[in-house]
């Protein structure tokens, strides 16, 4: 299995470039505009980025310029396909089942053994643990 620091190292350039592009654009707030409601810096920002996520093959949302979404795999799972988002739900599963710190989420781990560094448990990814309530809604 690659060695997930070789390969970040390998995109080192690549990345340092994407990341310089989105900071050269002014991201403060201007006048709101249809499609732009924190003004046209902040959407020039905010679709410049959506679409370098895009062409890296992620499935990306412009919420009306509020925020944007960018999505690893399958966009939206069939709530009633209980198979593939298994499938998608083992290997987080997995991990909570067998880290050795017992923390849930964090932004931000070690790439060779998987410990986290900061950052535990951010309430933003709450809703990962819906398809596991849903069931008990449903009884």
């Amino acid at each position: 299995m690659p060695n997930l620091n070789e390969i970040i190292e390998s995109l080192r350039g690549e990345m340092t470039e994407t990341l310089a592009r989105w900071v050269k654009i002014p991201s403060v707030t201007g006048e709101p505009a249809p499609g732009a409601p924190f003004g046209e810096e902040i959407r020039r920002c905010l679709e410049t980025a959506l679409a370098d996520a895009e062409k890296m093959g992620f499935t990306v949302r412009n919420f009306d310029g509020y925020a944007g979404d960018v999505r690893m795999g399958p966009e939206g799972v069939d709530p009633q396909d209980e198979e593939t988002r298994n499938a998608l739900i083992a290997p987080v599963a997995h991990y909570l089942r067998n880290t050795r710190t017992r923390v849930p989420f964090s932004d931000w781990y070690d790439t060779i053994t998987g410990a986290y560094i900061h950052f535990i448990a951010r309430s933003v990814q709450g809703g990962i643990y819906m398809p596991m309530l849903k069931k008990q809604w449903e009884k």
